[in-house]
């Protein structure tokens, strides 16, 4: 089963990504679920929560605020080996404010936030 050590690669390469294109509005990229508790299994996906200063409010413009790394990753050698792999490459994202970070728990149940 596939875990956390064989998506580092490509996690670094969209963190490499990401700060290309966003520079110092980035502020941090959070992995959880299924990857981080080495616990991948068909269907995954790679969760992760990405702060960014800045964001404008609609998710549509939040998505496009990322949208160049993503697309930029999938030319990038640690994407394709796992995809030659036969490993999962869909990423979820999470894409919050600092300020929301601060008011998590009313994007995240309390249950979600004490796991």
């Amino acid at each position: 089963m596939a875990g956390f050590k064989d998506y580092l690669p490509l996690l670094r390469k969209y963190l490499e990504l990401l700060k290309r294109t966003l520079g110092s509005d980035l502020i941090s990229m959070c992995v959880f679920g299924g990857v981080v508790r080495n616990e991948v299994s068909e269907g995954s996906d790679i969760d992760l929560l990405l702060v960014i200063k800045g964001l404008p409010p609609d998710i549509g413009s939040r998505i496009e605020a990322v949208w160049d790394a993503r697309r930029a990753l999938r030319h990038t050698q640690a994407y394709k080996e796992l995809r030659r792999r036969g490993l999962l490459t869909a990423i979820s994202e999470v894409i919050l404010t600092p300020e929301e970070v601060k008011n998590i728990h009313q994007y995240f149940s309390t249950y979600v936030l004490k796991v």
